[in-house]
C-alpha cells in the first residue's frame, strides 16, 4: 500500500508528520511531496520525500524576478565601479572619480534594500497567487516520474497551495482516490479486506 501527501507548505506540517509515521508504522509506503524540505520539522525517516525547492528556483517566473530585480543591477554597479576605478588613473580626472568609487558599494547596499522592499512587497503578493499553478508545472516535470502514481493507494491534498497538483493527478488517474485528509479508521478497513481477499485467494 502506497499513500502520497502534498504539502506545499508546513501549515498542517504536524499533522502530515503524525500521518506519515502512522502510514510507516502500518508497514506501508508514505511519500511526502513538499517545497524547502529543510523548514519541516523532523519527518519520520522511513518516509520518502521529493522536495520542488530546486524545481520552483529554476522555473523562469523566479528566474526573471531575481534577473531583473538583482543580477542585472548587481552587474551595473560592477561596471560602474571598474569604470571609475579606470578613470581614477587619469591625472586630472582621479581624485574625483576615486572619491565617487568609493561611494559605489554604499550605493549598492541601499539599491539591494529597495530591491528586497519591491520583492516583498510588489512580487510576492503577485507570485502567491501564481505559486500553485507554477508548482504544479515544477511537479508535473520532476515528481510525477519519481512518484509513480501508477502504483499508489491514496493522495492526500494538504494544504491549499497543492490543491492544482492534486486536481491535476485526480484527472490523469480517475481511479486513484484523492482526498484532504487521511481517513485511519477507513484505511484500515481497507487493508483488512484486501488481507482477507488476499488469503482467500491463496
Amino acid at each position: 500500500m502506497k499513500i502520497v501527501f502534498l504539502a506545499f507548505t508546513t501549515t498542517r506540517s504536524e499533522g502530515v508528520c503524525n500521518d506519515l509515521a502512522w502510514v510507516a508504522d502500518q508497514g506501508d509506503e508514505a511519500v511526502l511531496v513538499t517545497v524547502r524540505f529543510q523548514s519541516w520539522p523532523e519527518v519520520d525517516p522511513r518516509a520518502r520525500v521529493i522536495d520542488l525547492a530546486d524545481g520552483e528556483a529554476r522555473h523562469p517566473i523566479p528566474r526573471i524576478e531575481r534577473l531583473i530585480l538583482f543580477r542585472i543591477p548587481r552587474l551595473g554597479f560592477r561596471f560602474l565601479a571598474a569604470v571609475l576605478r579606470r578613470i581614477g588613473r587619469i591625472p586630472v580626472l582621479g581624485r574625483p572619480a576615486r572619491s565617487a568609487e568609493g561611494k559605489v558599494p554604499a550605493m549598492l547596499q541601499r539599491y539591494e534594500r529597495f530591491g528586497i522592499t519591491v520583492h516583498r512587497r510588489a512580487y510576492l503578493p503577485v507570485y502567491r497567487h501564481l505559486r500553485p499553478y507554477v508548482l504544479w508545472r515544477v511537479a508535473r516535470k520532476a515528481a510525477l516520474r519519481q512518484l509513480g502514481l501508477d502504483s499508489a493507494d491514496l493522495v492526500v491534498v494538504a494544504d491549499t497551495a497543492a490543491l492544482p497538483l492534486g486536481w491535476h493527478i485526480a484527472r490523469r488517474y480517475p481511479d486513484l482516490p484523492v482526498k484532504f485528509t487521511l481517513d485511519r479508521t477507513l484505511w484500515e478497513k481497507q487493508r483488512t479486506a484486501e488481507a482477507v481477499t488476499a488469503a482467500r485467494a491463496t
